[in-house]
């Protein structure tokens, strides 16, 4: 990184500014030794020019070490010069943009993976930050840690590209992780030229990124994703429900849920483009919070006979502002764990697994309890069973496309006696023949789901 180098260059100034006197003293030295019989005082005074130089060399490597620009924990910019950097820039380039940068899940990284990894991952983004500007042909970017997990950079970019630059950064971030690890970020930019006092940029900067204000509802988005999030803002969902029926009377029959977010714009939106969206934009949690209230406000959690099966993405299970969410809806009894299937899904196994499983039971110990969807496919659901405290599996839909074939057949419900074993519940969805109605009886599945049983109808169903 820039600082990195910087720090260097400064350090083999020291050692030149070191090195430069000691060659004076030795050129001089031979030059006496040859030409000159030194006298007594003559040796005085070159013992006094030799303890000064002791004491000047000494000092510069004091110097050297307690005025160190690097940041001990990101190798960053320390405050200070960060500063001074970008006064320096802003005079010389005053339409220069001030970035600040903030990785507001910090303090749940921290909390899940300990202080030490903490400070890594920090680490570890800014090098990814500094990498993908590179790339894009911004060369020795001043970055520095303001404080905490707030990092400031001055960026000599027009502000509609460099906000563009930063976006598309958030969302390779988003999607591919750091160290296995989600990193949620947020940023605001502004140019150097809206004050002269830095002092007062850097507070706008933090206003900008702290803004908590309402979107306006007399003004519309202009973009599909803005739309989609301002659906998930407003709670425009329309829930259907479904019968999942046990074939053994001893286990309760429950509701699954099919959930579609309604826009006045784009009509209803397909669920693969809302999680698309929600991940993009960071609005996993607030789209699993949202469909949470909307499901307490139309019918409420206490109307309720049997459990519900509600998907959430495993993101919201493993972030802290989720579990404090989830906390407070439940001593405000706007929801009851009770009556709560959390319904699961990952393509890869999360690489903290332990703690995952940790998560996951805190959440079960509230009285949620959890189901795997996808169970056997090509995913992460096997894993999860190994490890998760899991109380529902759901077969992949291989089962039934191919439960005709004696190989898979025998693979899914050898799985399933596993999870049962585990005591989990096997189920299978999208039952909708009587003969292979028939088959998943016989196979000895624990639920079915699927038009045979029950065809979907609104959750307002429920008020009745």
């Amino acid at each position: 990184m820039f600082s990195e180098i910087s720090e260097r260059e400064k350090r083999f100034f020291v050692a030149l500014r070191i090195s430069f006197p000691f060659i004076l003293v030795l050129v001089g030295c031979a030059y006496l030794l040859a030409s000159v019989e030194f006298t007594t005082l003559d040796r005085i005074l070159f013992l006094i020019l030799v303890v000064c130089y002791i004491y000047y060399v000494i000092y510069l490597l004091y110097y050297a070490f307690s005025t160190t620009i690097l940041d001990d924990k990101t190798n960053t910019f320390t405050r200070k010069e960060i500063l001074s950097r970008i006064e320096k820039e802003l005079k010389k380039n005053p339409n220069s943009n001030v970035v600040l940068i903030n990785i507001f899940n910090i303090q749940d990284i921290s909390q899940r993976y300990g202080y030490k990894n903490g400070d890594s991952i920090i680490k570890d983004f800014i090098k990814e930050f500094n990498l993908y500007f590179e790339e894009k042909g911004f060369d020795k970017i001043p970055i520095g840690r303001y404080f905490g997990a707030n990092f400031l950079s001055v960026i000599d970019c027009k502000t509609p590209q460099l906000e563009h630059y930063l976006k598309s950064f958030e969302r390779e971030v988003n999607n591919k992780s750091i160290n296995n690890i989600e990193i949620k970020m947020k940023f605001s930019t502004i140019e150097g030229t809206y004050d002269r006092n830095l002092e007062n940029l850097i507070n706008v900067l933090f206003l900008n990124l702290n803004s908590d204000e309402k979107p306006d509802i007399t003004l519309k988005p202009n973009t599909d994703n803005e739309l989609i999030c301002y659906a998930i803002d407003q709670g425009n969902f329309e829930i259907k429900i479904q019968d999942i029926m046990p074939f053994d009377n001893a286990n309760k029959p429950f509701y699954a849920t099919t959930v579609k977010l309604v826009s006045n714009e784009l009509g209803n939106i397909t669920k693969t483009r809302v999680l698309a969206v929600a991940s993009v934009n960071n609005y996993e949690t607030k789209y699993d919070l949202q469909v949470l209230r909307y499901i307490a406000k139309t019918v409420g959690f206490d109307k309720m006979r049997r459990k519900i099966l509600i998907e959430i993405s495993p993101i919201s299970l493993r972030n802290v502002e989720f579990a404090n969410e989830i906390r407070a809806m439940i001593a405000e009894k706007v929801i009851d764990p009770k009556k709560i299937i959390f319904e699961l899904f990952e393509d890869e196994a999360h690489g903290e697994i332990k703690r995952f499983a940790e998560i996951v039971e805190q959440f079960r110990q509230m009285g949620f309890s959890f189901a795997l969807n996808k169970f056997g496919g090509n995913n992460a659901s096997i894993e999860y069973l190994k490890h998760l405290p899991i109380d529902y599996v759901i077969f992949d839909i291989e089962f039934n496309k191919n439960y005709e074939d004696e190989r898979i057949r025998s693979f899914y419900l050898n799985l399933g006696h596993i999870a049962q074993t585990f005591g989990a519940r096997t189920m299978v969805r999208f039952v909708d023949k009587p003969r292979f109605f028939e088959s998943v009886k016989e196979f000895g599945i624990d639920y079915a789901q699927g038009f045979i049983i029950d065809k979907p109808q609104n959750i307002t169903k429920l008020k009745d």
